[in-house]
């Protein structure tokens, strides 16, 4: 199960490496890790929200039930949440969103199945513009 905690910070190393998402600081959301108050960049954090994970077996020709090569296959709905400085709008939220789903879904090697966000709210802990999103992964373990 190593692999499945270590997704956030495989996914955080490998959009680091983007350079379509270079004005974009990624960070996984534990440990914490200091921020700048107020934000200077958008910032995204990557975590995983749930996990549903499903063992997978067959019948074979003697009725006799049989793991399959790849016996669990898992979905994961991986989180996103994503800052903004206010002067930068709301909207660069979902720019950032839109940026970061294209190259989670075309330019990676992960299974994308579903992604979406919830509204952007205005955070004054931060003093940022905050975009809940997410992206559920088919994997096979």
């Amino acid at each position: 199960m190593s692999e499945l905690s270590a997704l956030p910070s495989n996914i955080v190393e490998w959009l680091k490496t983007r350079e379509e998402l270079d004005y974009i600081r990624f960070l996984t959301e534990y440990p914490a890790i200091k921020k700048a108050v107020p934000l200077k960049y958008t910032t995204a954090a990557v975590g995983i929200e749930s996990m549903e994970i499903v063992d997978s077996f067959e019948e074979n020709d003697e009725g006799v039930l049989v793991e399959n090569e790849y016996c669990r296959q898992a979905k994961i709905k991986i989180r996103l949440s994503i800052h903004a400085p206010y002067s930068l709008g709301g909207e660069a939220c979902h720019d950032a969103f839109t940026d970061i789903i294209d190259c989670l879904t075309f330019a990676s090697g992960l299974d994308i199945i579903t992604s979406g966000c919830e509204g952007v709210i205005s955070d004054r802990d931060t003093d940022a513009f905050v975009l809940t999103a997410w992206a559920t992964v088919n994997a096979s373990l």
